[in-house]
């Protein structure tokens, strides 16, 4: 192992509820009634797109002002943010010896901030965000583009990753996989 890549949420850290809240604070804004149920289970599991359009079908002229002000709210919810402790504890004593990505289908704007509040940008030699891709996962490409910023092959590379669609990319990538699960922490 040459390498380690790391996803950021449901395996470094947990956003979903703040990612929930920011939402519900920019919905709220609207004025606008909207499915509670369709929100909770969307979020974290749809691109704000087709989620927005699940949720508030009948306002589409709403959606890039929903999600733009959702981004303006997310970073102070940040304190929702849980920590996957055990696995930071391992990234810290990999990060001794073996350069470590984070490759994530989050923007720059809203990695970089979170990172620094949970003082986690020090662990990444690079960071892979939907910002340097054209495809996000299930295609392989952000763990292509991580690799050849480090400068290794798939083969030598450790990926560790929560969600069956980051494993298959990872699997098709070439790299050896690892599924975190979380521990109560």
């Amino acid at each position: 192992m040459r390498a380690v890549l790391v996803d950021l949420d449901g395996t470094l850290v947990d956003t979903h509820a703040a990612n929930l809240a920011a939402y519900r604070q920019a919905l709220g804004e609207t004025g606008i009634a909207y499915s509670s149920a369709d929100l909770t289970s969307s979020v974290g599991k749809l691109a704000w797109r087709p989620m927005l359009k699940q949720v508030l079908p009948l306002h589409p002229d709403l959606h890039e002002g929903i999600a733009r002000r959702k981004r303006e709210i997310y970073p102070t919810l940040f304190d929702l943010v849980r920590v996957n402790k055990l696995l930071v504890a391992v990234l810290r004593q990999l990060h001794k010896t073996v350069p470590i990505a984070l490759v994530t289908a989050a923007s720059r704007a809203s990695v970089t901030p979170l990172l620094a509040e949970k003082k986690l940008d020090c662990l990444f030699s690079i960071i892979v965000t939907s910002d340097d891709t054209t495809a996000s996962k299930p295609s392989p490409e952000p763990f292509i583009k991580a690799a050849a910023l480090l400068h290794v092959c798939p083969e030598d590379c450790l990926v560790l990753e929560d969600s069956e669609v980051g494993l298959a990319a990872a699997q098709a990538f070439g790299a050896q996989t690892w599924q975190i699960h979380w521990l109560d922490q």
